[in-house]
């Protein structure tokens, strides 16, 4: 699913239609000569929960977000390139010194519901790679937003699902199409690199010792991109109550889970469970392979179930 994106307030007049904000005359502090540069690329990173700088100009003259690429104790900006890029739906955003052509981004009122919006997925003003070329949509965001932080003349790129495997290494590059209003084209178009998460163990779909689960709903395995469904075997998983300690299960691997359940089908009503996902588990995501990290130990959710459901009348 593609992330939010402007939705453009059309001004209507003698029939024409205009989109104020994509003015490249518009005022600003920015740089109004060109070449633009490039002086901010973020990446959805895990572990920062959200956008985290990839690149960082270091040119002393670049206007760069300090927030964003704080200066160290020797006053520099230099970061390290992300290792931990979500693998599936990651964002790029790509920040420029100057106002762009904004011709690099098409405006469509595409599903007639939303209104006009941008996209950038048949004018390709970047390159994605991470051994493959990966597609893409976005847009050109002028301004910056809430959503799109740090402010200031960007493309922002979408990568939709999972297209490559988990522990990629990847690059951007800014393509030639990419100019100022002036067309100048981009000074160091890139590559700018980052790398993919490993496939691991996020979660169980419930907190441990939760009561009252439904004796008809199975439990989840969550992992942070969408796995191989033939991953999920039997071994990789252990079921066991007081009165049993080895339980047949039913495993299936679906989006980015196993979903686990007696082989019976259902649970036992008002009774405690304990579910392990085992260490040892071979566990590939959906392009079959890609880089996987185990846990460290076995990980153990205790639950306990509600009532029987009321006999059908």
């Amino acid at each position: 699913m593609r992330s939010p994106m402007r939705t453009f307030l059309l001004l209507v007049a003698g029939g024409t239609l205009s989109v104020a904000c994509d003015d490249p005359t518009l005022r600003s502090d920015l740089d109004t000569e060109g070449p633009p540069e490039v002086t901010i690329v973020t990446v959805t990173s895990e572990a920062a929960g959200g956008a985290a700088p990839t690149f960082c100009s270091t040119d002393a003259n670049a206007k760069v977000s300090r927030v964003v690429c704080p200066e160290d104790d020797n006053g520099s900006r230099a970061v390290t390139a992300v290792t931990d890029v979500t693998p599936a739906n990651m964002q790029v955003r790509i920040v420029f010194s100057e106002l762009l052509d904004p011709n690099i981004e098409v405006l469509e009122d595409r599903d007639g519901m939303n209104g006009v919006e941008g996209h950038i997925d048949t004018t390709l003003p970047v390159t994605v790679n991470c051994g493959a070329d990966l597609t893409y949509d976005g847009y050109y965001d002028v301004t910056g937003s809430h959503l799109t932080s740090p402010s200031g003349p960007a493309l922002v790129v979408d990568v939709p699902g999972l297209q490559a495997a988990t522990g990629s290494a990847c690059t951007v590059m800014v393509n030639s199409v990419v100019t100022d209003k002036d067309k100048n084209a981009v000074a160091g178009p890139g590559p700018y690199d980052f790398t993919l998460a490993p496939l691991h163990f996020n979660s169980f779909s419930i907190k441990d010792a939760t009561t009252g689960v439904s004796v008809s709903d199975p439990i989840g395995i969550l992992f942070n991109a969408p796995i191989d469904p033939a991953s999920a075997v039997a071994g990789a998983v252990k079921l066991a109550t007081a009165a049993d300690p080895d339980i047949a299960v039913t495993i299936a691997g679906t989006a980015n889970a196993f979903t686990v359940i007696p082989a019976t089908g259902a649970w036992l009503p008002e009774t405690t469970y304990t579910l392990t996902f085992m260490a040892s588990a071979d566990v590939k995501d959906a392009t079959g392979g890609g880089v996987y990290t185990a846990p460290s130990s076995d990980a153990v959710l205790t639950f306990t179930t509600g009532m029987a459901p009321p006999a059908a009348n």
